[in-house]
């Protein structure tokens, strides 16, 4: 084997190290992020059973609001009953204008 083989290795090498040793602080930053969200999110489940007080009657009222609210239909109309309607708006339009 030739040295001038061996330099090109070696710096190969040291520059992937180097890379490496740079991605590690980013990787172990992001690591610890998201296990500490795990943990949060687990702590403030257990907590939540022993805090909970709940108001029987604002909830049965919010029940009530969402699940007995009036809705108002669309009503969709087929193309002969809208060709109707708009043949009797310009009748009536000609009409008022005289044709």
């Amino acid at each position: 084997m030739s040295m001038k083989a061996l330099n090109k290795i070696d710096k190969f090498y040291v520059l992937l190290l180097v890379i490496l040793v740079l991605l590690m602080g980013p990787v172990i930053y992001a690591a610890k992020s998201i296990f500490s969200a795990f943990f949060t999110a687990y702590d403030v489940d257990t907590n939540v059973g022993k805090q909970l007080r709940l108001e029987k009657m604002k909830l049965d009222e919010a029940v009530e609001w969402v699940y007995d609210k009036d809705v108002d239909l669309i009503v969709v109309k087929d193309s002969q009953e809208v060709q109707d309607i708009e043949e009797n708006a310009n009748n009536e339009t000609n009409e008022e204008q005289g044709i």
